[in-house]
């Protein structure tokens, strides 16, 4: 439904109200209507020494119902008093849907610590035109961001820059465009990625010592624990054919057992999550054998 009243009051006669649409004379049937009327008033004094007030006005009301495209534009209302002609436009848009957000991929995918935009962006259909305002709401997991959090406004848009992504940044932003036929919204899902970095191998997980010392015939266990988003796969290598690849918890161990010299030189371990050229990451170990103590003389 429409529904629009021009009114005036006039301070002349005769006083005379009219109103066109986008420059012609409206034209009543089932679904629109207009009325226009004038009336003078006249209020008599309390007291006689003072004159009698004259209320002039004048109006036009104009409704429709099962409004459509061709009932938008431009309606202007005519006030003629006396020599004087005023006059008052509004424009009337007929939004046709609720606004539609622009198509973007609903999966963004960033390295850590590098740079990354979500726009939000919506179109308000109309079937006249200028279209109707569009508000529009970036959120990200529930919480509504603002300019406070380096949100930016551009026309039908909302930028948000990371300007460091950090795993705190990933997770579903969820763009919001509403307009007086509705609201529509759609989701996207941040994914921060970081490459695979391996942090420690040794025999000591707290010291992380580039040199192990194993006594000849006896075990070790090597622990190689490494960082990354996805969780990386985690291989260790070392001679004599010995190899792991059992990972609890981002580490991997290679227990060596009845430790000779075919076990000594350098073990490698290997990280990788598959992030394009950034995905692998090495450290090495030097393992020596440690002979035990043995006396070769005793005496004077």
């Amino acid at each position: 439904k429409e529904f629009i009243v021009c009114a005036a009051t006039c301070d002349e006669e005769p006083c005379r109200m009219s109103m066109h649409h986008d420059g012609q004379t409206i034209q009543t049937d089932d679904h629109h209507w207009l009325y226009c009327w004038n009336w003078n008033v006249t209020f008599p004094p309390r007291d006689t020494n003072v004159p009698p007030i004259t209320i002039r006005a004048a109006g036009c009301s104009f409704g429709a119902t099962d409004v459509d495209e061709t009932d938008g534009g431009v309606y202007r209302c005519y006030l003629a008093a006396g020599d004087t002609v005023k006059t008052k436009a509004l424009h009337i848009t007929i939004l046709s849907e609720k606004p539609r957000i622009e198509h973007r991929n609903s999966t963004v995918i960033v390295l850590r610590g590098r740079s990354l935009t979500v726009s939000c962006c919506a179109l308000t259909v109309c079937a006249t035109s200028p279209p109707s305002p569009t508000q529009i709401k970036l959120f990200h997991k529930g919480r509504p961001l603002s300019s406070a959090d380096n949100v930016r406004s551009a026309v039908s848009c909302r930028n948000y820059t990371i300007k460091q992504a950090r795993p705190r940044d990933a997770g579903a932003y969820t763009c919001v465009a509403r307009n007086f036929a509705g609201s529509t919204n759609q989701t996207y899902k941040v994914k921060v990625l970081r490459p695979a970095r391996v942090i420690c191998f040794s025999d000591d997980d707290r010291n992380c010592n580039q040199f192990v010392w194993i006594l000849r015939g006896n075990s070790a266990t090597l622990l190689c624990r490494a960082l990354g988003i996805p969780a990386p796969s985690l291989q260790i290598t070392c001679p004599n054919g010995r190899n792991s690849r059992h990972v609890v918890a981002n580490i991997v161990s290679l227990t060596i057992d009845e430790f000779d010299d075919a076990d000594v030189g350098l073990c490698t371990c290997s990280a990788n999550n598959n992030i394009g050229g950034h995905g692998t990451s090495k450290m090495t170990v030097s393992i020596n054998v440690c002979h035990g103590v043995r006396i070769v003389s005793f005496g004077r």
